[in-house]
Order: structure tokens, then C-alpha cells, then sequence
């Protein structure tokens, strides 16, 4: 997608583009031309404007451009929440807004005069954003702003937000364990989307880790998404409370079971819930998939997966190792990816070469143990 500003950047006009491709298209191209030519470009190019009046990536009130795209696309994070300030108060009048902000306009400043190439200038300066989301990040998990961060000073914060958020966490996933079961489609609406817990693209992460690892995928994303609300002990209280109603619900069904069987009017009620899980997964997958799959590269890494999952034993965790490799190699560094799609794919076949062998070995030595 291109997306298309006034040229000579300062402040919001590298903030944004930042912000759109670490967090909403991570194939963006930006296009910086003089103010009175935006919108005759953007209907042009079928580019998206932002940073000029009267646009809705634009400024409102007393918000920048940054505030708009963050709501335009439901960016719930933390840490961006805390970077939003410091960029409102250094591109706005608000230079008091934050400590940072006075800082970031001179450095916003530093790059405008040391280069003359807009392109150059956004290239060079993503990294101050990247450096600030990290700082951002930090402090959130810091109990004091101006103390440097550490594991003991991260503790109090955690548990400060736990305080905070533990009725909410314990509601919402006992609502969603006794009402839904730990189905991740149903956790994304309710926890993700309503109540915004997490953004879309943290969510996907969470979901990718949890399908790579052992054991039920509910639950463990309960605790991810928990742990984002309220630190170790919220993610603990999350996972349970997910956990505890299943745990019921499934003992009286099967103590009811084991008493009355499988009756006809039973089994018909089973094959007419399956669909609405299928129907519910399917919207799930459909929102998330809007919001994460913008860019051709993307289509194409989702439909390569998807034809491996469907015609291929690779399996889930290979898959998902394999397309991280690939994301590297499209979405940050070409060398980089391709030798970890090397390694990768060796271990890959180096796996599946020994796969064979084990239930031919562990066959042999118990022929060997009867013999004797």
C-alpha cells in the first residue's frame, strides 16, 4: 500500500510512516511531495494521505497525525500509548506534554538539516522510533519513570497493574471459559477487540508462539493475554480462570454420560454446535487476517502456508518456523532471512530424515532384549 504526505519530514511525517510499518503495513511505501500536490497524488497512486488537513490521518483537536493512525487501526499497545505523548508534544504547541518531547523535536530538527533526501532522512531516523518504543516499553514496566529499569524495579509495576486489572482479568475469562470454552476465536473478539487488551498484532504474535508449543493452545494464550493485562500473577489468574469452568462443566458431563449414554437427541445437538465453532473460528480468522495480511508478500506467505498445512506433513511448528524465516528475509534483512531459512529448512529435513529411524531402533533393541 502507498501512503503519501508533504514533503520535508519533521516530526509526525517520520513518526507515522514508523508507526505504520512496524505496526499496520510492514510493506508501506511513502511518498513525500509538496503540500498543495497530497491529495491530487493520493487519488493518483491510490495512496493513502496523512498529515495534511482536512484528512482523517490527520490532526484533530488538540491530537497529531500519530493519534489518528493509532485509532484508525485499534492500536492498543502499552508502550505506544507511552510514545504517543512524547511524539503529540514535539510535533503540537504541547512541548511540555512529556520531558521527552522537547528532545525528540530536536532530533527531529538534527535530521531535517543534516538531510536533504526525505527518503534518506525517514531511513535513517526509524531507528530514534525504534530506540523510543524500546525506552517506552521500559518505563512501562519500570515503578519509577526516572529509575533505570531492572527485573526488581520491573516488579512493582506488575504488580501495580495486577492490582489494578485482576477483577477484570478473573470476569472476563470466566465469562469467556463457562460461556464460550478457551476457543482463541472467541478470545480474540472479547479480549482483543471489545476490550482491547492487547492489539491485533500482539495477539497474532501470542497465537503463533502458543501453536508452536506443547499442550492446549487456549489456555496458553489466556496466559499471554493475561500476562499482558497484569503481569506473572495475572497471566497465572488468567489460565485458571479459563481453565476452571471446563474443568466443571466437563465433570458433570461426564458424570452425566457415564449415567445416561449417548441419546439421539444428544448427538443431534453435538452435530449442530459444530458448525457455529467452525462459524465462529472462520469470523476470527477473517478479522485478524484484515488487519495482519495487507501486503501481497503476506497473501503469499499465508496461502504457502496454508497449502503446506493441507498437502504437506510438515506440520504446524515447522511451518510456522519456516514462514519467520521467510518474514525476515521479506520484511528486514535479505541476507539475514535467507541463512535462517537455510538452517532452518536443514533442521527441518535433518528431523524428518530421523524420524524414521527411532521406531526402527527402539523395534530392534526389543528383539535384541527378547532374544536374549
Amino acid at each position: 500500500m502507498k501512503w503519501v504526505t508533504r514533503a520535508r519530514p519533521k516530526v509526525d511525517r517520520v513518526a507515522c510512516p514508523w508507526l505504520i510499518k512496524r505496526f499496520v503495513d510492514p510493506a508501506a511505501e511513502f511518498l513525500y511531495v509538496p503540500a498543495d500536490e497530497v491529495m491530487e497524488t493520493a487519488g493518483r497512486e491510490g495512496a493513502i494521505p496523512f498529515d495534511v488537513p482536512n484528512a482523517e490521518l490527520g490532526h484533530h483537536g488538540a491530537e497529531c497525525s500519530f493519534d489518528a493512525v493509532m485509532k484508525k487501526y485499534n492500536l492498543a499497545d502499552p508502550a505506544l500509548e507511552r510514545l504517543a505523548p512524547i511524539v503529540r508534544g514535539a510535533d503540537t504547541e504541547a512541548k511540555e506534554l512529556t520531558p521527552e518531547s522537547r528532545g525528540l523535536e530536536a532530533i527531529a530538527e538534527g535530521f531535517r538539516l543534516a538531510y536533504e533526501d526525505d527518503h534518506e532522512l525517514l531511513e535513517r531516523e526509524l531507528s530514534v522510533y525504534d530506540a523510543l518504543y524500546a525506552y517506552c516499553e521500559k518505563q512501562r514496566l519500570s515503578a519509577s519513570p526516572a529509575a533505570a529499569p531492572s527485573d526488581a524495579s520491573a516488579a512493582p509495576a506488575r504488580d501495580s497493574d495486577f492490582k489494578k486489572n485482576w477483577k477484570n482479568i478473573a470476569s472476563s475469562l470466566l465469562k469467556v471459559g463457562a460461556a464460550y470454552g478457551q476457543m482463541w476465536g472467541v478470545m480474540q473478539v472479547e479480549l482483543q477487540e471489545k476490550q482491547r487488551w492487547v492489539s491485533k498484532e500482539r495477539f497474532v504474535e501470542g497465537l503463533s508462539l502458543v501453536n508452536m508449543l506443547p499442550g492446549a493452545p487456549g489456555p496458553q494464550l489466556a496466559i499471554v493475554l493475561g500476562y499482558a493485562r497484569g503481569g506473572m500473577w495475572g497471566g497465572l489468574l488468567a489460565g485458571l480462570c479459563l481453565v476452571l469452568p471446563a474443568f466443571f462443566i466437563l465433570l458433570a458431563l461426564t458424570m452425566a454420560y457415564a449415567s445416561l449414554g449417548v441419546t439421539p437427541s444428544g448427538r443431534g445437538a453435538l452435530y449442530g454446535v459444530g458448525p457455529v465453532v467452525l462459524g465462529i473460528l472462520a469470523v476470527a480468522a477473517y478479522r485478524l487476517g484484515k488487519s495482519t495480511v495487507r501486503s501481497i508478500s503476506q497473501i503469499v506467505l499465508a496461502l504457502a502456508a496454508a497449502s503446506a498445512l493441507i498437502w504437506s506433513s510438515l506440520g504446524i511448528a515447522a511451518i510456522l518456523l519456516l514462514a519467520g524465516g521467510a518474514g525476515l528475509a521479506l520484511f528486514h534483512s535479505k541476507k539475514i532471512g535467507a541463512a535462517v531459512l537455510v538452517l532452518l529448512a536443514a533442521l527441518v529435513g535433518i528431523l524428518r530424515l530421523a524420524a524414521p529411524l527411532a521406531p526402527a531402533r527402539t523395534s530392534a533393541c526389543s528383539f535384541s532384549r527378547s532374544g536374549r
